[in-house]
């Protein structure tokens, strides 16, 4: 997370690093997650400024993709970023 850094720029750099492009970037929501049970994501928009969300140092980055796929064994598609 770069200080400052409007999160259309965040993006970017998330899909250079995943890898994930075009109309599937797209469908993915990004939200601020905390950590304590039941708390709501606090969803992002691309003027938006992910340092300034990001308060509690337990905040997460949390991706939001809707799978419409109806086979339960195909739902278990997961990323890992380092």
């Amino acid at each position: 997370m770069t200080k400052g850094e409007i999160f259309k720029y965040t993006k970017e750099r998330i899909s250079k690093r995943t890898g994930i492009k075009g109309k599937q970037l797209e469908k993915i929501k990004f939200a601020v997650v905390q950590r304590s049970a039941y708390a709501k994501p606090d969803y992002l928009d691309d003027e938006d400024t992910l340092s300034d969300k990001m308060m509690n140092r337990d905040d997460m980055l949390g991706l939001d993709h809707p799978n419409k796929l109806r086979n339960n064994w195909l739902r278990a598609d997961s990323i890992f970023i380092r």
